[in-house]
């Protein structure tokens, strides 16, 4: 199912709507709210009302609550016939290096849960942040327009039996002057591609779910400091799990302008030899396997022992 509509809590869970405080009341530790700001939040809800059941999602009243970077929740939702249900909420979401990691997942431990509109949930909401600069041969700084590439994958399950559902939301904002082009990309396990779509997507399937998907993301930036934020939360309620690891990723960048570079944050980011003006992230950098770095080490050993040898070789004639 495809969630356009859904965008990250801070757009659309204000407190007019829901009767809640001030969402500033509602924010734990650093990231994942405001604009520039890394890191994580996980909150719960203590009951999403008809979660996804029309255009304006949680359209019933409950009581969002900020847990920090990672929390792991028990609460009772109602059962049928008056009976109880104890469900387990897991949250993590950090952010830093260029990446972001959300994960979250609910399960009962006991009981049966009514169905979804008396059902807890918890939002694992992350954000990575990179800061950078664009400047001219001289140092000087200018503008120029910015390719960024997003990538990402993780996997995501839930069950229709008790309103189960999983789920997650990427998406992307900077400090540009002008953006060009954003859109985005999805496949999954199914084999379903969507072009040109919204990262914003949920599962109730009991089969587990794995997705990648990707970000385009061109603009035009000021000279001098700039700034752009990957946003990634997922979300879990009834029997689900959404787990999006480290790997969604500013995973590299292109600077179109001619005559332009970026300066970035040390040790984020390689810039191409043979194309100059694109990075990659260090991070995404493939690891050579153990063979190939013992018979590097092999081969950088044994250079040394033939350097040591005509060494000793020259001493003995001198």
């Amino acid at each position: 199912m495809n969630l356009h509509f859904l965008r990250r809590p801070a757009a659309w869970l204000t407190a007019g709507t829901l009767g809640l405080t001030p969402w500033a009341a509602q924010a734990c530790g650093d990231g994942g709210i405001d604009a520039e700001a890394e890191g994580g939040h996980v909150f719960t809800a203590a009951n999403v009302g008809v979660p996804f059941g029309g255009i304006v999602p949680f359209n019933g009243g409950f009581n969002l609550k900020c847990l920090g970077d990672e929390a792991v929740v028990s609460t009772v939702a109602a059962g049928p016939g008056g009976s109880t249900a104890v469900v387990q909420l897991h949250g993590k979401a950090t952010g830093g290096g260029g990446q972001a990691h959300s994960e979250a997942s609910s399960g009962v431990s006991s009981g049966a849960l009514l169905g979804r509109n008396t059902t807890p949930a918890i939002f694992a909401d992350s954000a990575a942040v990179l800061k950078f600069q664009l400047v001219d041969a001289s140092g000087e700084p200018t503008p120029a327009v910015v390719r960024f590439e997003i990538l990402g994958d993780g996997q995501y399950i839930g069950t229709s039996s008790d309103g189960g559902y999983a789920g997650f939301n990427a998406s992307v904002r900077s400090g540009a002057s002008g953006v060009v082009d954003n859109h985005g990309w999805y496949r999954d396990t199914k084999g379903v591609y969507k072009p040109n779509t919204p990262i914003s997507f949920l599962n109730n399937q009991a089969v587990p779910l794995g997705v990648t998907f990707g970000i385009d993301y061109t603009a035009g930036f000021y000279g001098g400091g700039n700034w752009l934020q990957l946003d990634l939360y997922t979300f879990a309620w009834g029997t689900s799990s959404a787990r999006f690891g480290n790997t969604a990723s500013i995973a590299g960048l292109t600077v179109l302008t001619p005559g332009v570079h970026a300066v970035l944050p040390d040790g984020w980011f390689t810039e191409d030899a043979a194309l100059p003006g694109h990075y990659t992230l260090n991070a995404l950098a493939p690891v050579p396997e153990p063979g190939s770095a013992l018979l590097l080490a092999g081969g950088l050993f044994g250079l040394c022992g033939l350097r040591l040898r005509a060494r000793v070789a020259a001493g003995s004639l001198a």
